[in-house]
């Protein structure tokens, strides 16, 4: 009979596997469908990534648990115990980058990208095409519209939304009244510092200052402030880990194996004596 930890194992293991199975299934989907170019470059070999490895870990642990094979229970724990190594060591570098999140605030620190390693490897020139092409898709200057700038600097912004989409503080703008800012179209605003920020600078919605190097120092911003929360989550990962690891254990220790030398039937004749 299955006892409840080979039960428990089990389950988590085949919700883990359709899982799988929907992130494959939903790359297939942009395949044949297609997609944006963001989904293409950033979404596909994400999901296609993440289905491949859970189905990997998730079928020795399903089949190994409901039908009582030690050898793929050996393989899920062996699995099991990469994963929290690899989760320890996720976490610590998530930490590390947290830590050297910049608490300032306001669109001057915007200027340039940070030289640490956010900066230089992960928005260097190959990788910034793609996410600029996802931020473009995600329309994340959408509201500003209707909003004017004058209006716009007033509101509790996002790093992406100061870099990405207002018009540099240090650009100097030929029409501006009391009220409102009228936003030049590009090469229109005046450039301080030798910064050519204020020349790739556009009214357009769908260009706005994306090109700008505001823009990617407001995304690393950004993303400084989620890796605490990344950090976190790689911690409960590897609590979790641990947990599923132990009922693992204990659904191995529940299987038995066959007992080829059973004890004589009391039933059975006594042989005569001599």
């Amino acid at each position: 009979m299955v006892k409840l930890s080979n039960l428990f194992v089990g389950f988590l293991n085949l919700c883990s596997l359709l899982l799988g199975i929907a992130a494959i299934s939903y790359t297939v989907y942009l395949h044949v469908y297609g997609g944006s170019a963001c989904q293409k470059s950033i979404l596909f070999p994400l999901l296609l990534i993440t289905g491949l490895l859970l189905i990997t870990i998730s079928l020795p642990g399903f089949v190994g648990s409901f039908w009582k094979l030690k050898s793929l229970l050996n393989a899920y724990l062996l699995v099991m115990l990469l994963l929290i190594v690899g989760f320890v060591i996720f976490a610590g570098f998530a930490i590390f980058i947290a830590s050297q999140e910049d608490h300032s605030s306001g669109q001057y620190e915007l200027k340039r990208t940070d030289s640490r390693w956010l900066g230089n490897h992960f928005v260097n020139h190959k990788n910034w095409n793609q996410i600029r092409s996802c931020l473009i898709d995600a329309k994340v200057c959408k509201k500003f519209d209707t909003m004017n700038a004058a209006y716009s600097y007033t509101k509790n912004l996002s790093p992406i939304e100061l870099g990405c989409c207002m018009l540099p503080y240090y650009c100097v703008v030929d029409e501006y009244t009391n009220v409102t800012v009228e936003l030049p179209e590009i090469g229109g605003a005046a450039m301080q510092g030798g910064d050519n920020d204020c020349n790739r600078w556009s009214n357009d919605i769908g260009r706005r200052c994306y090109y700008c190097n505001s823009c990617k120092a407001g995304f690393v911003k950004e993303i400084q402030k989620e890796w605490r929360f990344v950090a976190l989550a790689g911690a409960c990962a590897v609590v979790l880990l641990i947990i599923m690891s132990a009922v693992a254990c204990k659904a191995k220790s529940n299987i038995n194996p066959p007992d080829h030398h059973s004890k004589p039937n009391d039933t059975e004749a006594p042989l005569p004596r001599k």
